[in-house]
């Protein structure tokens, strides 16, 4: 897999993560689902929403090789 999200928005979907994992013990497990999500993408670097609708926010040509390693 090739890299398509960037480092601001693999910050923003971790930041996401956390509210989602804080949100899910203090109201509805349900959250559980979002927090992995946007943990699994941030961390794969990979987000296949983004690669069916054709968005690439991963600028760095060298941060793209690395993922797919």
């Amino acid at each position: 897999m090739k890299c398509n999200i960037g480092k601001t928005d693999k910050a923003i979907r971790l930041v996401i993560s956390v509210i989602s994992l804080i949100l899910a013990i203090k109201v509805s497990l349900w959250f559980i689902i979002v927090a992995l999500i946007s943990a699994g993408t941030a961390i794969t670097g990979f987000c296949l929403l983004y690669e069916v609708l054709g968005i690439n926010t991963c600028r760095d040509k060298n941060e793209e090789s690395s993922s797919s390693q």
